[in-house]
């Protein structure tokens, strides 16, 4: 654990490959869980902060979560580290009850239930540096949330969001892209 983090004794940790930077804060309720046979990471870079009833599970296997630094996770929210892993930038914003899905059950064999069917995935789940996701949330398998981006409350994202980005709806789609702000330069004042 690094020097001036907080992990409230109500928190539930079984991850023996947890690691947290400096000034990390783990709310309580929270949950973080590895399956026994999981040999992934999680790990917190400094000054991230995750808030009660999160829940970070890893899978069997070696794929990992890794949040960078000045990163707020908010209450609620669910973190399935299964066939692929989560990358989640420095500097992010993440509202209650997001999900994080780098997963999807088959479903193509009819005579099994789906969930004993194998899981599948397209890819690791990657949110850039200075992303906020609004409230409830969903990020599928695969997806690349770019640098900047915003996506509204409600959203699911299936397909990845360019860079500077506002993307609404489910599935999510662009609305708009973030501009800089216009610098205005002022003309020197004439003098006679």
């Amino acid at each position: 654990m690094g020097k001036r983090s907080f992990i409230s004794p109500l928190a539930q940790i079984d991850c023996p490959h947890f690691h947290t930077g400096d000034k990390c804060f783990v709310d309580d309720y929270v949950t973080i869980y590895a399956h026994p046979k999981a040999t992934g990471q999680v790990r917190f870079a400094d000054n991230v902060h995750i808030y009660r009833w999160s829940m970070i599970e890893v899978g069997s296997g070696t794929n990992s979560l890794s949040v960078g630094r000045n990163t707020y996770i908010q209450s609620g929210c669910i973190l399935n580290v299964f066939e692929s892993s989560i990358i989640i930038g420095e500097n992010c914003m993440i509202a209650p009850r997001c999900a994080f899905m780098p997963y999807n059950h088959s479903f193509a064999d009819t005579s099994r239930p789906i969930r004993e069917q194998p899981l599948s995935s397209k890819g690791d789940i990657v949110i850039e540096d200075d992303v906020w996701l609004g409230v409830n949330v969903s990020i599928m398998d695969g997806v690349t949330i770019g640098r900047g981006s915003i996506i509204g409350a409600g959203s699911v994202v299936t397909q990845s969001i360019p860079p500077y980005s506002i993307a609404v709806g489910a599935p999510a789609r662009v609305v708009r892209q973030r501009q800089p702000k216009e610098q205005t330069v002022k003309e020197p004042m004439a003098t006679t």
